[in-house]
């Protein structure tokens, strides 16, 4: 995750992951606003990246006092990009859509 051109924020995990979006958890705080075009790039497999344009939906601090950051797959930002994270999701299993890493960057 990143803001500005490339200015990369935290590693963060997935929490879950849908065809409209995905929630995040960093061990540190960021900060975006809501409605921010953030550039999300996930492992696909070992070598392999998906990278789409999203928005920030919401970001919060949790009680553990980690940030959850939800972003939204923004179609009309990466149609083409938009299509394959579908297709991506699509194909994951439910322990696959609660578990991994990605970066942020807007």
């Amino acid at each position: 995750m990143a803001i500005g051109a490339e200015a990369h924020q935290p590693p963060a995990h997935t929490v879950d992951v849908s065809a409209g979006g995905v929630l995040l958890v960093l061990d540190e705080p960021v900060f975006l606003v809501p409605g921010q075009a953030v550039c999300l790039a996930v492992t696909e497999a070992p070598g392999e990246r998906l990278t789409v344009i999203a928005r920030l939906a919401r970001a919060a601090r949790g009680v553990d006092r980690r940030t959850y950051v939800a972003v939204r797959i923004d179609d009309e930002l990466d149609h083409v990009a938009g299509r394959r994270w579908v297709e991506w999701v699509a194909q994951l299993s439910g322990s696959d859509r609660r578990e991994g890493t990605a970066e942020v960057a807007s």
